[in-house]
């Protein structure tokens, strides 16, 4: 529709009066939104209305649940995740324990 397609035309004119030789906008995507806010109805379960707090406690499960899957590899017959892991090392050493105050 005329409505969706506008502002996408917009951005192709600023990047082409930017430099750009040319633009794919076949790679230009909002799944990964829908995807985002997917999630959250999801979570939401019979919330079709839910409020900010609400939001932010599950964007905060979202953020948890996403920092463990990068330092997890996961096991069995899965590629895994493409994203690089960084360099933390997970023990089960026990911590140090602090001096008293």
């Amino acid at each position: 529709s005329a409505i969706n397609c506008l502002p996408l035309e917009d951005v192709v004119k600023f990047l082409l009066n930017h430099g750009f030789e040319y633009v794919l906008t076949s790679k230009f995507s909002q799944d990964p939104l829908e995807e985002h806010f997917g999630q959250h109805r999801q979570s939401a379960r019979r919330s079709a209305n839910p409020s900010l707090q609400t939001l932010g406690v599950q964007e905060n499960k979202f953020r948890i649940q996403w920092t463990v899957a990068t330092i997890i590899t996961p096991k069995g017959n899965t590629r895994g995740s493409k994203r690089p892991k960084e360099g933390i090392t997970v023990t089960t050493s026990p911590l140090k324990r602090r001096g008293k105050k």
